[in-house]
């Protein structure tokens, strides 16, 4: 979409609103951004895999698929919590 010369408004800073925002405000003449809390986001930095490493990851597959799966996350390497948020200390919250 073309926005050159016009006046946009953008409602939310989540995934999809920082990726607009910055190509909007190249063509915009005013850009408002209405943003209910701050939202802190880092660039992915998606790239081709090494072919080796691509390689290795594909023959691993069902593993770290199985793996996911057994964590409330669905990230493999991040055990589940072995107690409850509410019966920490204040310190160790």
């Amino acid at each position: 979409m073309d926005f050159t010369g016009q006046r946009v408004g953008v409602i939310g800073t989540g995934s999809s609103g920082v990726q607009m925002i910055p190509l909007i405000a190249r063509q915009a003449k005013h850009l408002h951004v209405f943003q209910r809390m701050v939202n802190f986001s880092l660039p992915a930095r998606n790239a081709p895999l090494d072919p080796e490493r691509e390689r290795e990851h594909k023959a691993s597959y069902p593993e770290r698929r199985r793996a996911a799966y057994d964590t409330p996350f669905g990230i493999a390497g991040f055990p589940p919590p072995t107690k409850s948020a509410l019966a920490a200390s204040p310190e160790e919250r």
